[in-house]
Formats: C-alpha cells, sequence, structure tokens
C-alpha cells in the first residue's frame, strides 16, 4: 500500500481517512513484522536455514 511506504508515500485515493482503514491496520502489521524479523535476522542466520530466522511468536491483530 503507497501509504505504508517510508521512502514513496501517497495517501490511497479510496481511502476516506487513514485511521478508520482496516486494510491499513492490516497491512501495516504485516509490514511491522516483516521488518521486525527482517531486523532480527542476519545473512549468516539466513545462510544457516530456516530453524535460525528469528521469527518470534504470532501475535492475532486487533
Amino acid at each position: 500500500l503507497p501509504c505504508l511506504s517510508r521512502i514513496a508515500y501517497r495517501r490511497c485515493s479510496d481511502c476516506r481517512t487513514e485511521e478508520d482503514c482496516e486494510i491499513r491496520h492490516v497491512f501495516a502489521a504485516v509490514a511491522n513484522s516483516a521488518r521486525d524479523v527482517l531486523d532480527r535476522t542476519t545473512v549468516a542466520d539466513a545462510i544457516a536455514g530456516p530453524e535460525r530466522i528469528a521469527v518470534g511468536a504470532v501475535e492475532p491483530v486487533s
């Protein structure tokens, strides 16, 4: 979603407000989770295989 981009932000044309957009909230949680995993995973972890990748417990989106 362009409204979640950190370097190429654009407001979505079909949203009334970003605060009330449930799709944005879900995709923001996905993007944040992906960033968290990437921030905690080294190249050595990735080469070592899936058991070394820093995937934490999955929390439900509210």
